[in-house]
């Protein structure tokens, strides 16, 4: 069994960006664990431990993505939740594109056997989690209220494999999805 997930990776200078944010996020006298820059990412949906053979069905329906490449641009940093933060994420804006995505995704493997998601989508890049909340992290998270982080172009889709170790997950590719070039 595989645990996989499906996502939008970013370019490493967005990545180094938004890990400027964690930075400032670690004045605050909370516990927080930062996502390491090379594993920010937006997920489309998380599929759990998947059978090598389910992997290659997967990837095949993905292909039927239809889809052409679209820009985001990230920012500002906010938290999941006002009252008890937990998680600390990078919004992203586009224009619902990362939404119509999504719906795909959901669409082509709901008949596969995977549980459509019962929470609206939002698109987001994991920043921290808060492991030991403190109120000071209130004022940090509005300093950051106003900040970007950058834009870039989103032109595929990757099926990731996910090994979970004490140091952290490592994230390898299994598949990708190439969308089609923006027109001039």
């Amino acid at each position: 069994m595989v645990r996989t997930f499906i996502a939008l990776p970013l370019p490493q200078m967005i990545q180094q960006s938004i890990a400027h944010a964690g930075e400032v996020l670690h004045q605050s006298d909370a516990e927080i664990k930062d996502v390491a820059p090379l594993l920010m990412h937006i997920t489309l949906k998380f599929l759990g431990e998947v059978s090598e053979e389910r992997i290659k069905v997967i990837a095949t329906v993905l292909k039927k993505i239809s889809m052409t490449s679209f820009e985001i641009r990230i920012g500002p940093i906010s938290a999941n939740s006002k009252r008890n933060p937990r998680v600390i994420w990078a919004q992203v804006s586009d224009e619902e594109r990362c939404l119509a995505l999504f719906t795909q995704v959901e669409q082509l493997l709901v008949p596969l056997g995977f549980s459509p998601e019962s929470r609206p989508f939002q698109p987001h890049i994991t920043v921290a989690r808060v492991k030991r909340p403190h109120p000071d992290i209130y004022s940090i998270l509005d300093s950051l209220s106003s900040t970007t982080y950058g834009s870039c172009t989103i032109d595929r889709c990757v099926l990731m494999k996910s090994v979970l170790s004490p140091q952290g997950p490592v994230y390898s590719e299994l598949t990708e999805v190439r969308f089609e070039p923006i027109s001039p």
